[in-house]
């Protein structure tokens, strides 16, 4: 405890001639002392294989002393030098992208979720489905791709400006884009969103005979209702993730957005004729395009 609240108070702590436990021995004081601290290990040698492997972050330098640190590492450079790129420009990025693509997979998820979890109660929970089987299936393939696009080549700021700003690395070490504060912030909009998008057209184009009269007339209101509804989300998902993302019309970014805006209207059209595998939707485009 002494040895680490006075490495603290020092603006760099240089370890002479320690053994390879001692090293780690080291890194395990540190993640021992601040559970909240996030380790990098960096070497090019065997000695330096257990320091590594203890710490979060193995780095191995491809070097002369052998390949035992590049094959027991997480990542392996060349050389020193690339240190910096790695962490501020790489490292960096890639927290960012993970952490925006997790939240925003979680919202889309739980704004459509919403729907049936309000449906569901209004059936008291008997098990109807909210939207046809068939605008399920097309969600996620309707959804994710521009989103993975997108978000894996997202870019705040060039690299030559990360590399000068250090400061920029900050919100990783500081857990500030993904955290209990931001997940919950994120799942507060994704209800909010997917409820009003659910309850406005369900509750404001139909009665309630339409919503839990059986059978439910093919095309019928209840059927425009929540195509209206499903819609309804599917553009404000789409919307959200033009928000959150810094450059979302990149060239492959926007191409891929354009493919699944257009293709969601011939989708609808489909789902909507006598050729649908389910007829649930029968006509329910058209009269909701032309009411």
């Amino acid at each position: 405890r002494a040895l680490y609240a006075a490495a603290l108070r020092s603006s760099s702590c240089v370890c002479c001639r320690l053994s390879p436990m001692q090293k780690r021995e080291l890194v395990e004081l540190v993640r021992e002392q601040n559970p909240q601290a996030i380790t990098l290990g960096i070497g090019d040698g065997a000695n330096d294989v257990p320091m590594i492997q203890g710490a979060h972050v193995g780095i191995g330098v491809r070097g002369k002393e052998g390949a035992a640190a590049v094959q027991a590492c997480d990542v392996a450079i060349s050389e020193f030098c690339f240190l910096g790129n790695l962490v501020l420009c790489h490292g960096r990025k890639s927290y960012r992208r993970v952490a925006t693509f997790l939240l925003f997979f979680i919202y889309k998820s739980l704004a459509l979720g919403w729907s049936y979890i309000v449906y569901a109660h209004t059936m008291f929970f008997s098990g109807e489905g909210a939207y046809p089987q068939w605008l399920d299936v097309i969600w996620n393939p309707l959804t994710s791709c521009a989103a993975v696009l997108i978000l894996a080549s997202d870019v705040d700021v060039p690299d030559a400006v990360a590399l000068a700003n250090p400061h920029l690395y900050t919100p990783g070490p500081d857990r500030r884009l993904f955290n209990p504060r931001v997940f919950g912030q994120w799942m507060f909009i994704a209800t909010a969103q997917g409820i009003i998008s659910w309850c406005v057209p369900v509750y404001g184009l139909t009665s309630q005979s339409d919503r839990v009269h059986r059978p439910l007339v093919e095309g019928g209101p209840f059927w425009q209702a929540s195509f209206t509804a499903f819609t309804t989300i599917f553009l404000v998902v789409h919307l959200k993730l033009l928000l959150v993302a810094e450059r979302p019309l990149q060239p492959i970014g926007a191409a891929a957005l354009a493919v699944e805006l257009l293709a969601y209207l011939p989708v609808a059209v489909g789902l909507g004729s006598s050729l649908a595998p389910s007829h649930e939707l029968l006509g329910a485009p058209l009269a909701v395009v032309t009411s």
